[in-house]
């Protein structure tokens, strides 16, 4: 039973450590995205602004996801 906790912890800090590394790249492809939605008709300021929210956005919960993981797995390690 405590088998498959481990890899749930394990999976939850590659999700967080994935998150975090590559917030640029997805940031940068939901900015994208919002661009094409809204008809490409977005100018620069706002287009940094979509940009730097998806990457904070990203980044938190990649921080989130690791530390929640991190702290499972140390729990488990504790018993």
């Amino acid at each position: 039973m405590k088998n498959w906790k481990w890899w749930l912890d394990i999976a939850m800090i590659g999700i967080g450590a994935f998150l975090l590394w590559k917030s640029v790249d997805l940031g940068e492809a939901y900015a994208n995205h919002w661009l094409r939605k809204s008809g490409g008709h977005a100018d620069t300021d706002t287009y940094h602004i979509i940009l730097s929210e998806a990457i904070r956005m990203y980044r938190s919960a990649g921080a989130i996801l690791f530390a929640i993981g991190v702290w499972f797995l140390r729990k488990e390690a504790m018993r």
